[in-house]
């Protein structure tokens, strides 16, 4: 039973902290992220500054939208609930992007057709041999993950 409740405890409290960081990238299911919250909504007593008791009082609210049945702690099924619910709005959003012809699917050449993989692998291909090699590959991937990673710190 010990075990239960720290198994608990620790992914509640892993779940507070990630909604805080998820708030901040604007990222979370269930409310707007940092991104998409005004100034006004967070500074709650407006007093023209967001007080550490504001910022917490938003990751609370977080928390429990995802504590469905209100109990303090954030079940297994709750927080999986929770990361459905933020699948099925972003697979909305991507459906509404890529789809070209309204048909409310998208098919391989929607998809397809907004990146060109001849370029992507040219780009790939430094040397330009008509092959990827792993450090071609792997100097890519950390280019992409630096390009990722300077798009959310924008955001």
């Amino acid at each position: 039973m010990k075990r239960a409740a720290l198994i608990i405890s620790t992914a509640a409290l892993a779940t507070g902290l990630l909604s805080v960081a998820a708030l901040a990238q604007g990222r979370m299911h269930g409310g707007p992220g940092f991104g998409q919250i005004s100034f006004e909504q967070l500074d709650a007593d407006k007093s023209g500054e967001i007080s550490r008791d504001e910022m917490q009082n938003i990751a609370r609210q977080r928390f429990d939208l995802t504590d469905a049945n209100a109990d303090g702690l954030l079940s297994k099924a709750e927080i999986a609930e929770h990361i459905r619910q933020g699948a099925e709005d972003r697979a909305a959003r991507m459906v509404g992007h890529m789809d070209a012809d309204g048909d409310g699917s998208i098919g391989f050449d929607e998809m397809n057709g907004r990146r060109d993989p001849g370029r992507m692998f040219s780009r790939m291909d430094a040397d330009d041999n008509g092959g990827i090699s792993e450090s071609e590959f792997n100097e890519a991937r950390e280019r992409m993950q630096a390009h990722m990673k300077n798009r959310r710190n924008k955001n």
